[in-house]
């Protein structure tokens, strides 16, 4: 767990993937490629 938080851009893509899965169980309808793209884009800055 603490190289996971050591490594800044892994612990940003697990961030993402989070994001997208909580928005997934929320409505169902998020479920697709551009919205994950969407996401990606959106949070680049962070990387």
């Amino acid at each position: 767990m603490k190289t996971l938080l050591k490594n800044r851009e892994l612990s940003a893509l697990l961030a993402i993937l989070a994001l997208f899965v909580v928005l997934v169980a929320l409505n169902p309808a998020y479920l697709s490629l551009q919205t994950l793209g969407m996401i990606f884009a959106s949070s680049q800055i962070l990387i």
